[in-house]
């Protein structure tokens, strides 16, 4: 099974439910990550495997996705695991993450004026994820369902220097 099946399936049995303790786990991997290594190791049997992560999560259909992962020596899939569930999530909830990069931060109007453009044309709430890259020198380039524009003086630059070099 890889963290995409996992995902689908515990997504079929608890919808949203199960959101908060996936959101747990993750947390926990990254803050002590010698939970992790503990519980892939190999060190503990099952049965301790299982009653530590039913100590921290209880009786949760998480914890029973975790618990199975555990066994089969596959928590490196949890990372994979909890994207897949958030995409599901997302499509579940009609929400568009759209990733936009920018040379300087944009402003609260900017960002605004973004996302209703963004929300007339894919007819999804739109949530932005903005990263600022100096490098891309000017402009904005916004990558969403499948779709990327990119507005940035850097590609603008690009393209210019090929027509030129076409031309030569």
């Amino acid at each position: 099974m890889t963290g995409a099946a996992y995902a689908k399936a515990l997504f079929e049995l608890a919808g949203e439910q199960e959101e908060q303790n996936i959101t747990a786990v993750g947390t926990l991997f990254q803050e002590q990550p010698e939970y992790r290594r503990m519980l892939d190791c190999g060190v503990l049997t099952a049965k301790e495997g299982d009653e530590l992560i039913s100590e921290a999560f209880g009786d949760t259909l998480t914890a029973a996705v975790l618990k199975m992962m555990a066994r089969k020596r596959q928590l490196y899939m949890w990372e994979d695991f909890a994207a897949e569930m958030k995409v599901l999530l997302d499509a579940h909830r009609n929400i568009l993450r759209a990733k936009v990069v920018t040379a300087v931060p944009l402003s609260h109007s900017l960002e605004e004026r973004l996302i209703q453009a963004l929300e007339k044309r894919t007819g999804k709430t739109v949530q932005l994820e903005i990263t600022v890259d100096e490098s891309v020198l000017g402009g904005i380039s916004v990558q969403a369902d499948g779709i990327y524009w990119d507005g940035t003086l850097r590609e603008q630059l690009q393209q210019m220097q090929t027509a030129l070099k076409g031309e030569m």
